[in-house]
């Protein structure tokens, strides 16, 4: 959790996304995206895999947040809609509040 909690607030994070800096916002995206996923391997006591078939095993656990496969897939590979990068960055930072509320509540 250490390095969601770090970025869900940090500055150059926010100033980015006000930029509309895509190269950085893919790859902290993508890399949230891998912090997330070996929480919730931790929490539901699983091995992390990492074989490319993680938001599989994901959906099989019983700890997560709501839709999480579905929301992940939703980042990875955002809708075009307008505010775009906006509304990716805050479906991270729910998500990421969601699963520290999970983790918190362990």
């Amino acid at each position: 959790m250490e390095s969601l909690n770090y970025w869900r607030s940090d500055y150059h994070y926010r100033n980015k996304l006000a930029r509309g800096d895509v190269v950085f916002l893919a790859g902290i995206s993508a890399r949230l995206v891998h912090d997330m996923m070996q929480v919730l391997f931790a929490i539901n006591e699983t091995y992390y895999v990492g074989d490319g078939n993680n938001l599989h095993y994901v959906e099989q656990f019983a700890i997560q947040p709501i839709d999480f496969a579905e929301r992940i897939r939703a980042i990875l590979y955002p809708p075009q809609v307008e505010n775009v990068l906006t509304v990716q960055y805050e479906e991270i930072v729910r998500l990421i509040d969601e699963l520290a509320a999970q983790v918190h509540s362990l």
